[in-house]
């Protein structure tokens, strides 16, 4: 018997980004991306009304940032697991990211090649532990 696929709610800003990883997420059967948005404020409202399993959100985004839409997811919906994902890769951006409630703080260099393990990760944990998933190369 197969289960539903998992759903992924994104917050992007950038429309090449969100294609991007729309098809990123749609080469991997157990996920769908049930919804995207382009603002943390807009994510907020949205997932009042949208079921999903987790969410992937950039760091920066227009207005509120993905650290403090992490921060209110965390508060309003903790057992939302959300991954964090930034082209500043940091140490202290993700220190940030996961001090906010992420589960996983994720640098867009070599992304393409582990984003949906780790989501799939995530989903698959009980409780998962956050983590910093340093670049691995190139």
């Amino acid at each position: 018997m197969l289960s539903s696929p998992h759903r992924v709610f994104l917050v992007e800003d950038h429309p090449v980004m969100r294609e991007a990883y729309a098809a990123l997420l749609a080469t991997e059967p157990r996920l769908v991306l049930c919804q995207s948005v382009e603002t943390a404020e807009e994510a907020l409202e949205a997932l009042r009304e949208t079921p999903c399993d987790l969410v992937l959100t950039d760091l920066r985004l227009p207005g509120m940032s993905g650290v403090d839409l992490v921060r209110r997811l965390s508060e309003e919906r903790p057992s939302l697991p959300a991954l964090v994902i930034s082209a500043h890769h940091e140490e202290v951006y993700a220190r940030r990211a996961l001090e906010a409630g992420a589960a996983r703080f994720l640098p867009k260099q070599g992304l393409a090649a582990r984003l949906v393990s780790v989501i799939l990760e995530v989903l698959d944990e009980e409780t998962p532990e956050a983590a910093f998933i340093a670049n691995s190369g190139g």
